[in-house]
Parts: C-alpha cells; sequence; structure tokens
C-alpha cells in the first residue's frame, strides 16, 4: 500500500480525500458539501459516543452521491424508472461491545437512527470488501476504494401496491466514504 493510500485509510489526511474525489469528476459544489460533511458529522459522532473506541481505518462516515430505482406511479397504475434525491448519510463502524449487536463485525447506521439499517457479519476480505444485509436489501463496501453500493429489493415483487403505498419502492444508491 502507497503512503497516500495509507494517509486515505488513516483518515488523517481528508484534504487529500477530497481531491480525490475531484479527481473523480465530482463538481465543486458536491465535493465542498462533503467535506463539511464529513468534518460536521465525524465531530458530532464522536463528541456523542455513538460509535466505539476504534482505530480509524474501522469507522466511516459515507455520503450518498446518486440514487435511483422504480416506483409505483398511481396515476397510470404501472412501475416506472426514477431518481431519487441522494440524501442519505451512513456510519459504518463495529458494534460497541456492549451493544446488542455486538455478535456483528460491523454495523451500518443511517445518521439520525439510533438503530443499525444494515448488519455486517464478517470482517473485511483480503480485498477489502465488506458486505452487509438488512431488511429487504444490501450494503457493499470496499475499504480501499472508499465506496460503497446499498440496494433495496422489495416492493415491486409484491405486485400493484395501494396509492397510500407508494414509498416502498426498489432502489440502487452508490456513495463515497471517509475514515474518521
Amino acid at each position: 500500500m502507497s503512503a497516500e493510500a495509507a494517509a486515505v485509510r488513516s483518515g488523517r489526511n481528508l484534504s487529500y480525500f477530497i481531491r480525490c474525489l475531484s479527481m473523480s469528476r465530482l463538481n465543486a459544489s458536491l465535493e465542498i458539501q462533503m467535506a463539511n460533511t464529513i468534518k460536521m458529522m465525524a465531530a458530532v459522532m464522536m463528541m456523542l459516543g455513538a460509535v466505539g473506541p476504534l482505530a480509524a481505518e474501522q469507522r466511516y462516515i459515507c455520503d450518498e452521491v446518486a440514487s435511483g430505482g422504480v416506483k409505483f406511479v398511481p396515476e397510470s397504475r404501472s412501475w416506472g424508472a426514477t431518481t431519487f434525491r441522494a440524501s442519505n448519510r451512513y456510519i459504518l463502524t463495529e458494534p460497541k461491545p456492549d451493544s446488542d449487536y455486538r455478535q456483528l463485525a460491523y454495523i451500518v447506521t443511517q445518521i439520525g437512527s439510533s438503530h443499525p439499517e444494515y448488519s455486517c457479519p464478517n470482517r473485511a476480505s483480503e480485498g477489502g470488501y465488506i458486505f452487509c444485509s438488512g431488511f429487504g436489501g444490501s450494503f457493499r463496501f470496499n475499504s480501499k476504494t472508499l465506496r460503497y453500493l446499498a440496494t433495496y429489493e422489495l416492493g415491486f415483487v409484491y405486485g400493484e401496491v395501494p396509492e397510500d403505498q407508494t414509498g416502498n419502492t426498489p432502489f440502487v444508491s452508490v456513495g463515497l466514504c471517509a475514515p474518521f
């Protein structure tokens, strides 16, 4: 592993991570928003003690950058492709030793929630992959690329849904993470 990659993994060089984001063609406003979000949420989560005592490379804050899927359209009573506003943020961390989730290797919690959305039974593979599952979906993370893919796979398979349940929509979301 190069010294630059080690610095990004350890979370000691946030500015290097942000420069890497710009090389991947993210626009400037997303770059600034991501940097500010990462700094703010890392500080808040540490102050609140929401994560257990871990090495920096074992805690990640993740920002969704794109999301799409299908949704039920009541007017036509059919399903159609759609994009969703990318706004979800997650913390991927080891559970605290005294929590109900202590038997898991990692948990993924949406910021603002008190319960994990995804559970990860195994440590990262040699390639850096962490595979997690949740109700009706999955969360895949690579600690080397700092990218994730999250899915929700239910909804459509149930058949037509009543108009008051149009939020039960399958999706695929992708995002970027930073160690903290």
